[in-house]
């Protein structure tokens, strides 16, 4: 009797244990497409098919040269310039998910320093980028895993975690990556270094737009919190700018084209 009911307990623990792993795989699974679609809609709506393969080819044939004279009385980007900058500012993102997969496979119950070493994360960021074939400097690299590591304090500072307040803690910063690529698309719109040298010290404007998001969707997040998403947006927004108009990241040769 005693067997035949500790067999049952461990077969619904068994299926227990599948069925939550199937519901946060599909919750993750959404909440990427969203992420997909809020960054790239109010591009992709303007393109077919054939236009867009056409526009691949038309980039990865264009010079550095050419980029230069274009900005010389115009600095902002055409539509399909950001939709190739919009990959590298998804990267960020992506790169803390893995990340964080990984701090989660190799802590078990609970996080220690050891867990949290930055060469694991500028590992992970540096793969990424290979494997998408973008170039950036050492310092902007370390500021992206120093980002990460900064979300990794605000994910564990308890010591110990859920994989509840991982996930919740994940969507809070797919609106944080949503909120930076807005301010990216703004920021390239504008035709002058002025203007978004301008927009990007609004630190108290970037507060306001983090705090409406937030407060649309019932979240009522800290003053401190607020202000640390603020820095980290401006500061990923200002590197990929830098990298950008002094062709450290030449759009047209830094995105596969396959």
């Amino acid at each position: 009797m005693y067997t035949y009911l500790f067999f049952e307990m461990k077969i619904f623990r068994i299926i227990y244990f599948f069925c939550f792993l199937y519901v946060n795989l599909w919750t993750t699974i959404l909440y990427d497409i969203y992420l997909f679609l809020i960054l790239n809609n109010d591009i992709f709506h303007k393109y077919n098919l054939d236009i867009w393969q056409k526009t691949k080819r038309n980039l990865a044939e264009a010079s550095r040269d050419g980029l230069k004279r274009k900005r010389t009385h115009d600095d902002s980007l055409t539509d399909d310039e950001s939709l190739h900058l919009s990959v590298v500012c998804n990267l960020e993102y992506i790169a803390l998910k893995m990340s964080t997969q990984m701090v989660i496979d190799a802590s078990g119950d609970s996080i220690d320093d050891t867990v949290l070493d930055m060469v694991r994360i500028n590992n992970t960021v540096r793969s990424l980028l290979d494997y998408n074939n973008i170039t950036l400097s050492e310092e902007k690299i370390q500021n992206m895993a120093l980002r990460i590591s900064d979300r990794f304090e605000e994910m564990f500072s308890s010591g110990s975690f859920t994989l509840d307040k991982i996930n919740n803690m994940l969507k809070f910063y797919m609106i944080e990556a949503v909120l930076s690529y807005n301010l990216l698309r703004s920021a390239t719109s504008q035709p002058h270094e002025d203007d978004r040298i301008s927009m990007l010290n609004n630190v108290d404007g970037i507060k306001y737009e983090i705090s409406k998001r937030f407060n649309h969707s019932n979240v009522l997040l800290s003053a401190s919190t607020i202000n640390n998403m603020a820095l980290r947006i401006r500061e990923s927004v200002q590197d990929l700018l830098d990298a950008v108009y002094t062709t450290e990241l030449p759009l047209s040769k830094n995105i596969r084209s396959s």
